[in-house]
């Protein structure tokens, strides 16, 4: 095999092990779009993935005295990192995924009240009969 190719091979086989450790140390990205904004779990996961693969990366670029190895683990440890990234500043909540830029804090009493047909009666309020709302009447 040409030198070119073998650098090709084990390039794409570092990249395919950074995928790996992504896979596994990282939360999926389902369950990233799905978390709260900014959320501290996922990022020290992140961090933890790409400290691991950058590792890794340097490692065995440094064994092969290659550096088609480095670029190659480079572009995949910073796409998986902005992908995941990104994914985490994007609330789940949010009409089209809107990216949130800084912490999101609940506001003091920004939701209406429920409607009087929704909250609990107090004790001494309680009906003298169990009365089901009718759901799907037109």
């Amino acid at each position: 095999m040409e030198k070119s190719t073998q650098s090709l091979l084990m390039a794409t086989a570092v990249g395919a092990m950074t995928l790996g450790i992504f896979n596994g140390v990282a939360p999926s990205i389902s369950d990233v779009s799905a978390a709260p904004p900014n959320d501290a779990d996922v990022s020290r996961n992140t961090r933890i993935a790409t400290w691991m693969t950058a590792g890794l990366v340097s490692g065995v670029a440094v064994l092969l005295r290659d550096p088609t190895v480095f670029v190659i683990g480079a572009f995949t440890i910073v796409g998986e990192n902005l992908w995941i990234r990104s994914q985490n500043a994007v609330h789940p909540a949010l009409p089209g995924g809107q990216m949130v830029t800084g912490k999101m804090t609940p506001a003091a009493s920004s939701s209406p009240a429920p409607p009087a047909h929704m909250t609990a009666p107090a004790e001494s309020e309680a009906p003298a009969q169990s009365v089901s709302p009718q759901y799907g009447a037109f």
